[in-house]
């Protein structure tokens, strides 16, 4: 029995080691991979090598000398030397990478270990006069005319059934069809579909053959490259040949909203055909070439949102009268004055954005009527400049006389309202928007404005209540915000508004309030009632606006709660949005507020809330709520009315993770006694040992060679008992022999 217990206990001790080695076996297998992995990163301890010099830049493909003496023999608007123009564009400015380019052909780019400008113009070059000998057409692009009742239908397209050969079965039935290069058919490429000869070259118009390019369009289309560098191969003369190509008839040119960098090339002032050039949005720098005046039938010129800088030239001269009609130079870096003079065709202008200082116009010359020089200008831009030299009231009567839009925001400039008006009669749309003038709004300010439809004032320090007298019904959009207006809101400006559909009005950061009688002003660093407003109920601030902090909101002697909140024109809606947060005290945040709605509207119908911006103080936070976990704070006193949202108190959490632990212990506790009593052999209860006695009576009796185990049991005393109760135990005892023998047939009794 010892020796059968110790082998009993080693078998055990293996099991346990077997066991450990499986659980510690991943581990193992995670730190032997971790310390291989460190051991093939360490470099080997050696002496560097030395580094070897960079590879020279491969030397530029020369090509055959007949590209070359092609080219030279080229008449200068060839179709065959315009295409290579193209084929050089797209090699040099990235056109495997453009985002469309359907039907160019693949051509190589040029390599990035050539960092001089002058060596990929070289590359571009090579490229180009390699394949200017291969066949101008392969006659899928082709140039239809369909005769139609009132006029001919003349259009360029693709068509892959075309052949220049197969004359007898044209592709289109009824129509007249030629084949045209193939470059009138590559993306973003327009050709001249007409035969045109302008004979006056001054109005604007310009020869037109067919076949030849007559608009590039590439936008938004990943155009890369440095724009500067179509000067540097100008010395070539295979170069500059391309250039004059491409130039001689090209009158539109949309770059826009590209990956274009570097200068303006002085070269474009040979494209003596060009009427519109768009390169805006891009990343071009440096001053404009003074070449660009020389472009005498450019009508449209946009470089806006780019980084150009210094002085712009002069564009217009009195000698070559200007086509010129659209200007946009937004979003620069200019300063200086910008000269305008005999510029008497521009219809649009779009300063805003830069540095200038003043704009320098054709004062002295006026036709019989006393117009002046810029009679055909309707929309003038220079917001966000510096026009110190600029006195718009003060421009002579005939000066910009027919001026509709206007827009001097953040520009400095102090203007009389009613000279302005009266100078620019035309005028329908006017911003003053960010310059900080300072008074109050005269009584007839409405009846100024003559055709006046819009008009924004804000960014201000306009003082005093609003004029209530002659406004316009067909006024459409007023902004008053962000001033120091006091009083209330004329319910003659809301109806009329409310008339046009499209209107806006906006109120938002002023002292305005819909019942506050008899307003304080701010003088000494004390308020006092104003007692030179005469017979008005409002008083106008008197004092220096700057020393009347905004954050201090509308301070009046007493407010009339039961007056009405809004004007009869207006309602408060049911639906809500953030309310205008007016101070740098941010008070409205997290504050939501009633929409403004039409009085006789119907409520919760879209389409009919008001985009108005008015502060909540207006109407005294009426049905104002504060956001999810925020709460309203009255900060208000005898003269202000004030309200603002503050956190709610944190509420006590609840002990959920009470609850949840008290349950995880208790469901430890039931498995813990669930396992004891099913493996306590006299502590289960009687159905589970049922269970188990029953699973054990269906296993099948040992036979010859199976295992089984002997269980020999005694009972304590019973020898005792043997011996006293001889008699009755001895038939038994005469009986075992015989029953071990039956069982093993080796058995001797």
């Amino acid at each position: 029995q010892q020796q059968q217990q110790q082998q009993q206990r080693r078998h055990c001790h293996g099991c346990r080691l077997r066991r450990s080695l499986v659980l510690l076996s991943p581990l193992l297998v995670l730190v032997l991979f971790l310390l291989s992995t460190h051991a093939m990163g360490q470099p080997l301890a050696q002496p560097p090598a030395p580094s070897a010099p960079p590879p020279p830049p491969p030397e530029p493909l020369l090509p055959a000398r007949e590209g070359y003496d092609l080219l030279a023999g080229l008449r200068e608007c060839d179709t065959r030397a315009q295409r290579a123009a193209l084929e050089f564009f797209y090699i040099r400015f990235g056109g495997q990478f453009w985002v469309r380019r359907e039907r160019w052909p693949e051509l190589p780019m040029v390599p990035d270990n050539f960092s001089d400008e002058s060596a990929r113009n070289q590359f571009a070059e090579a490229q180009v006069m390699g394949r200017i000998m291969e066949p101008l057409s392969s006659g899928m692009c082709v140039r239809r005319m369909t005769a139609l009742e009132d006029r001919d239908e003349v259009v360029i397209e693709w068509n892959g059934n075309a052949s220049a050969t197969d004359a007898d079965a044209p592709p289109f039935s009824g129509s007249f069809w030629e084949v045209v290069p193939d470059y009138c058919c590559w993306f973003g490429i327009e050709c001249c579909a007409l035969n045109v000869t302008c004979s006056t070259p001054r109005t604007g118009c310009g020869t037109c053959i067919v076949g030849s390019i007559k608009a590039v369009t590439l936008p938004f289309n990943n155009v890369t490259g440095n724009f500067g560098s179509l000067d540097s191969g100008l010395d070539s003369p295979a170069q500059l040949s391309l250039f004059s190509a491409w130039a001689c008839t090209l009158s539109e040119l949309f770059l826009q909203s590209n990956k274009l960098y570097g200068t303006l090339p002085s070269s474009l002032a040979s494209m003596k055909s060009l009427q519109s050039m768009s390169l805006f949005s891009n990343s071009l720098t440096g001053v404009v070439p003074h070449q660009l005046s020389g472009l005498s039938r450019l009508q449209e010129l946009d470089i806006s949102k780019n980084w150009l800088s210094g002085n712009f030239p002069t564009i217009c001269h009195q000698e070559e009268p200007s086509t010129l009609e659209y200007l946009d130079v937004s979003s620069n870096r200019f300063e200086g004055e910008i000269n305008f003079v005999f510029c008497e065709n521009l219809g649009f202008v779009s300063l805003q954005g830069n540095r200038f200082t003043g704009i320098s116009h054709n004062t002295s010359f006026e036709d019989a009527n006393g117009y002046g020089g810029m009679r055909q200008l309707r929309t003038l831009n220079v917001a966000h400049n510096g026009l110190s030299n600029f006195k718009i009231d003060e421009l002579p009567q005939g000066s910009f006389r027919f001026l509709k839009a206007l827009d001097l925001g953040h520009t400095q400039i102090d203007a009389d309202f009613g000279r302005v008006f009266r100078t620019l009669s035309y005028l329908t749309k006017f911003s003053l928007q960010g310059n900080l003038l300072p008074g109050t709004l005269p009584s007839d300010f409405f009846a100024s404005f003559g055709q006046l439809r819009q008009l924004d004032l804000s960014g201000n320090l306009f003082q005093g209540p609003i004029p209530s007298t002659d406004i316009r019904t067909d006024l459409e959009y007023l902004d008053l915000s962000t001033n120091l207006l006091t009083g209330t809101i004329p319910d003659t400006l809301v109806s009329n508004l409310l008339s046009n559909s499209t209107s806006g009005l906006y109120l938002a950061s002023n002292l305005l309030s819909c019942c506050g009688r008899g307003y304080l002003t701010y003088v000494d660093g004390s308020f006092g009632t104003d007692t030179e407003g005469g017979a008005s109920d409002y008083g106008a601030l008197v004092q220096p606006a700057q020393a009347h902090p905004r954050g201090n909101k509308a301070l009046y002697e007493a407010f009339d709660w039961s007056a009405p909140r809004l004007p009869p024109s207006l309602k408060l809606s049911s639906q809500f949005r953030y309310a205008v947060t007016i101070t740098t005290e941010d008070t409205e945040a997290h504050m939501m507020c009633p929409y403004l709605l039409p009085a006789k509207a119907v409520d919760n119908v879209e389409g009919l809330l008001l985009d108005w911006t008015l502060d909540p103080s207006y109407y005294l936070y009426d049905k104002c709520e504060c956001q999810s976990g925020y709460r309203m704070k009255n900060l208000s006193t005898a003269q202000r009315v004030l309200f603002e949202c503050e956190p709610a108190p944190a509420s006590p959490e609840p002990d959920d993770w009470k609850w949840v632990v008290t349950a995880l212990a208790c469901l430890v506790a039931v498995m813990l006694l669930v396992g004891v009593l099913l493996v306590r052999h006299g502590w289960r209860p009687a159905g589970v040992q049922y269970l188990i006695n029953r699973r054990k009576r269906r296993r099948k009796a040992p036979g010859p060679g199976d295992a089984a185990a002997i269980v020999v049991t005694d009972i304590e005393g019973f020898s005792g008992v043997w011996t006293a109760w001889s008699p009755a135990y001895d038939p038994g005892r005469l009986l075992h022999p015989h029953f071990l023998a039956s069982i093993n047939p080796t058995y001797d009794p």
